[in-house]
């Protein structure tokens, strides 16, 4: 049987294994960890680390359990949000989009006092309301 060419869907990450590598990801900048730290915390090298993330490795469930229990989060966290990114291509943590987000996050983590932070939760969800109601 002839190997697939490169082009071929069946070389193609699946995309859950891409929605879990996003948020394998996600949650790892979320932590401030680097892939360097996260690989040593479970055991495997930052290369494994990098592809889980890309989605060209696909991660066993063992692994999905030491990398949850190091991200301090479920191994279901990982896959919130999947029908929405299965239905509907969602932006990828490397995107324009996806980088955004996590500026956001991050100048928001940098805000000293909890009741700043608590400030501009208020100011988010009011600028999110603002125009849906008449």
């Amino acid at each position: 049987m002839p190997k697939p060419a490169a082009g071929d869907i069946r070389n193609s990450p699946h995309p859950i294994d891409i929605h879990v590598g996003s948020r394998i990801r996600l949650k790892r900048i979320i932590e401030g960890l680097s892939q360097w730290d996260l690989a040593a915390e479970v055991g495997v090298t930052s290369q494994a680390i990098q592809k889980y993330e890309r989605a060209t490795c696909r991660a066993s469930a063992s692994m999905l359990w030491k990398l949850a229990t190091a991200l301090n989060t479920s191994v279901s966290a990982f896959y919130e949000g999947l029908a929405d990114a299965v239905d509907e291509p969602r932006a990828d943590p490397g995107s324009e989009a996806g980088e955004e987000y996590l500026t956001l996050f991050r100048a928001y983590r940098a805000i000293p006092t909890e009741g700043q932070r608590r400030a501009l939760r208020n100011i988010a969800r009011e600028l999110s309301t603002a125009g849906a109601t008449p």
